[in-house]
């Protein structure tokens, strides 16, 4: 019995050994049915279980036995977690702190994504990243970005925002840096020309590849609407940035896929309940948008995928 807590993936079985004591035979044949090969591909989809897959051996004692399990990506890129696989009264299960899909580590020991090490002076230091028990690694592939150490001061302060927007009251911003580039955000009560308190916008600014851009109108209440826009939110990742913000009763979303040169119409992904939202936060991994809000009296939780 085979399960399964995400969707669509396929796991391969490969490689089974089983020795009797008596006759010195092997087996190495993975059943479903009366069809018998080496590698068998079970599909699964969210919490579905399998239990089509058989192995045969004498009817003896088995001294040694091994299984060996891959996980494959599905459409999206996408690898299995949280599965379990159960034979007879034994159960062995793929979860847990470090490991990441199965197929596709990609979290430190620290149950993260990333990991940081500080070097003072000379020395050396350790990060480890948590793997199953003999696995064998195929491939891996590690992104380094490193910061000169600094002296103990700080830098003197810029004021950033002078002559930005003509003199409008900016708040709520946000910052995200991907490699050297820096992606800003921020709440504003102007027009690009002069403050009008009955004003909400949602501006962007990129700083790519050393020079800043110039500012974009993300989206505008324009005084014509009761309508309020607030907290904006930036991520990115190499192929696309994603801008999210309140807006009354629903969270709006906002794609470009050049660096913060052109975005998409805003779109609501919702929630468009009663009560309107009251608070949020995003995470953007694996090209999914997690949210989670906050109602007068309620929380909730949504998953939407990014069109890339």
């Amino acid at each position: 019995m085979l399960s399964s807590r995400t969707g669509a993936f396929a796991i391969a079985f490969i490689l089974l050994c089983t020795y009797s004591t008596v006759f010195a035979e092997t087996s190495t044949t993975y059943y479903e049915g009366e069809s018998g090969s080496d590698t068998k591909i079970v599909a699964l989809d969210g919490d579905n279980e399998d239990s089509s897959v058989s192995i045969k051996y004498p009817a003896t004692e088995v001294l040694d036995a091994s299984i060996g399990i891959q996980g494959l990506a599905n459409g999206q890129g996408e690898y299995p977690e949280d599965l379990s696989l159960k034979v007879k009264n034994y159960e062995w299960k793929y979860d847990g702190q470090g490991y990441g899909a199965l197929g596709y580590q990609e979290k430190f020991s620290s149950d993260s994504n990333s990991a940081s090490a500080n070097f003072a002076g000379s020395g050396e230091t350790e990060i480890s990243i948590w793997l199953p028990a003999n696995a064998n690694v195929e491939e891996a592939s590690v992104d380094i970005s490193g910061f000169p150490y600094g002296s103990g001061e700080l830098d003197e302060y810029r004021k950033a925002s002078v002559d930005t927007n003509g003199g409008s009251l900016s708040d709520y911003s946000d910052l995200f840096m991907l490699n050297d580039d820096y992606y800003v955000t921020w709440e504003d009560d102007g027009n690009l020309k002069g403050r009008d308190s009955n004003n909400d916008n949602i501006l962007f600014r990129g700083y790519i590849n050393g020079n800043w851009a110039d500012t974009v109108l993300i989206d505008s209440e324009s005084g014509e609407s009761r309508e309020v826009l607030g907290k904006p939110i930036i991520q990115a990742s190499d192929s696309v940035a994603v801008l999210t913000w309140m807006s009354s009763v629903y969270l709006e979303a906002s794609y470009s896929y050049d660096e913060g040169d052109s975005w998409s119409q805003p779109e609501s992904i919702g929630p468009g309940k009663e009560g309107g939202v009251w608070d949020y936060d995003v995470v953007y991994a694996a090209g999914n948008m997690h949210f989670a809000w906050s109602t007068l009296s309620d929380i909730y939780y949504q998953e939407c995928s990014i069109p890339i």
